[in-house]
């Protein structure tokens, strides 16, 4: 339990680091662009999309680590997928089933309402 607990602590740290360091570095650049304002807001808009999809392949990693890494866990659905497995496809997976429940919006991949 402490392992997991460090672990997400780590990973929340992280994004966080990530995620300030993105909006920094635009809000220290983005005046040095001489593009129109709303190319601008693209700008931020495909920053920010990025620096998210970057922090959600830090949780899973983090989460594969704990799982395949040290057998701490598991994680299996529907499709017939399980993080018990030290192979190439449970890391395709894992990342196809952390992407999904990020787009999902509370929801996981098989369409059931998650408990938070």
């Amino acid at each position: 339990m402490f392992i997991t607990f460090v672990a997400c602590m780590l990973a929340a740290g992280l994004n966080t680091l990530i995620h300030y360091e993105v909006l920094s570095a635009l809000s220290d650049h983005l005046n040095t662009l001489h593009v129109p304002k709303r190319s601008k807001l693209l700008v931020v808009i495909l920053a920010t999309l990025v620096a998210h999809a970057v922090e959600m392949a830090v949780y899973g990693v983090a989460i594969y680590g704990l799982i395949a890494g040290l057998g701490i866990g598991g994680l299996t659905g529907s499709g017939g997928f399980s993080l018990q497995l030290r192979s190439p496809s449970s890391v395709r997976a894992a990342s196809r089933f952390f992407f999904a429940s990020r787009r999902s919006k509370g929801r996981s991949p098989g369409g059931t309402r998650r408990v938070r």
